[in-house]
């Protein structure tokens, strides 16, 4: 619904900036298409690449960040800005390149160094995320 939601998004604003008609306005509303779906489609695939059994051509730096994400793991099961941080990602809130800010790098790798001199324990329960309830309610 989400990705539905932005793709009329990108509709509307490749009609308002064209007029709609010709060819510019098909090849601007499929940039626009392209740029809004392009998070949600490395979400739905990206884990994908995990297994060796995946069949195609791993994207560029694929390994490179694997080890970064199964730190952000870890960290999402112990530190509740790191956990939210998924959350607003996984509802297209934020983009995947949130991950990525200096706060959130910083959390995952104090996480990820305690796990390795076993300093980090699994929470007995995560906390609440503001806004959840919203969600889980409809």
């Amino acid at each position: 619904m989400t990705t539905a939601a932005l793709c009329a998004w990108a509709l509307e604003e490749a009609l308002r900036e064209t007029g709609g008609s010709g060819v510019r306005f098909s090849k601007r509303f499929f940039e626009k298409q392209a740029r809004v779906q392009r998070d949600a489609w490395s979400l739905a695939t990206g884990a994908d690449f995990r297994f060796p059994e995946t069949d195609g051509k791993r994207p560029f730096g694929t390994s490179i960040l694997r080890p970064y994400f199964d730190a952000r793991v870890l960290a999402t099961r112990l530190d509740p800005v790191v956990h939210q941080r998924l959350f607003e990602v996984l509802q297209m809130l934020r983009p995947v390149s949130s991950f990525f800010a200096p706060r959130i790098v910083g959390r995952v790798a104090t996480h990820a160094l305690r796990s390795r001199l076993g300093g980090d324990r699994r929470p007995t329960s995560i906390p609440a995320i503001p806004g959840a309830e919203i969600i889980a309610t409809g």
